[in-house]
């Protein structure tokens, strides 16, 4: 496998510049790992945020603390460590003067801040709000979680999943490799009935590869954007012989419309098979 350091080793014309992330079992830190690499690859004034929900960013873990009475301490282990600078998405306007008042290069995250049932969140913007980010003056690149799975590594979509960016050019979607093995019942995978009829199946069956392999592409089948990747995330105890077994399972699988890559994250770094 191959290191990724650099955007530009996979996308030889251009990188893209709208890009939106779905799936399961790791999709906040493969979007956290795209920010940091397409900073690093020389990409300027970059935005990102969810139209779903997220873990709330560490830099509030003290305000909202204090709003709801919890030991901030205890609390920080429900908060991420995100890239860049966070603004609070009151209204287009507010977050375009922030903008404009930040200096280039720009890294920065937006989303609404929440407490729901005592856990901190990001909550999504709507789609008609993240249309609007795109015309936020200099901005270079705009990502997008767009797909919950309540931290669990595979899923089916239900009708209203994900919820897509219109204007997305990139669509990455991650599977989580801890979902092999587990059986296709609650707590174990996201949405098991869906997963049933997906694998025609009993609750009692447990994931295997060629399973593995159809779930990821019914996630590719949800992505209607010109280019689309697959992270295999979760892949720190995985051989490569198995990450290419599957990579090869699904390539054959989608036929013409086959992903452009494969991507591997383990340990925060993204490797190339």
């Amino acid at each position: 496998m191959q290191i990724i350091s650099d955007f530009k080793e996979l996308f030889s014309e251009r990188i893209p510049k709208y890009w939106q992330i779905i799936g399961s079992g790791g999709k906040t830190s493969s979007l956290i790992n795209a920010v940091k690499l397409l900073n690093s690859s020389g990409c300027n004034n970059i935005l990102y945020t969810t139209t779903v929900h997220m873990a709330a960013p560490l830099c509030c873990a003290e305000k909202l603390a204090a709003a709801e009475s919890a030991d901030s301490d205890e609390w920080r282990s429900r908060f991420v460590d995100y890239p860049g600078s966070f603004v609070p998405y009151e209204s287009f306007e507010e977050l375009r003067r922030f903008w404009q008042e930040s200096e280039a290069p720009r890294v920065m995250m937006t989303g609404r801040l929440a407490v729901k049932n005592g856990v901190p969140k990001l909550t999504g913007l709507t789609g008609a709000e993240v249309y609007a980010l795109c015309a936020l003056p200099g901005l270079d690149y705009l990502l997008i979680e767009a797909d919950g799975s309540r931290q669990l590594p595979v899923k089916v979509h239900a009708g209203h999943e994900p919820v897509l960016f219109s204007r997305a050019e990139m669509g990455a979607a991650v599977i989580g490799m801890q979902g092999l093995g587990r059986r296709v019942c609650e707590g174990e995978v996201h949405r098991p009935e869906l997963m049933r009829k997906l694998l025609n199946c009993d609750s009692e069956h447990v994931i295997d590869e060629n399973d593995f392999v159809t779930i990821a592409s019914s996630y590719l089948d949800k992505l209607p954007t010109p280019m689309h990747a697959v992270i295999f995330s979760q892949a720190e105890d995985t051989d490569e012989e198995r990450l290419q077994r599957l990579a090869a399972g699904l390539w054959e699988l989608r036929g013409a419309a086959k992903p452009i890559c494969f991507l591997v994250q383990a340990h925060k770094v993204l490797f190339k098979l």
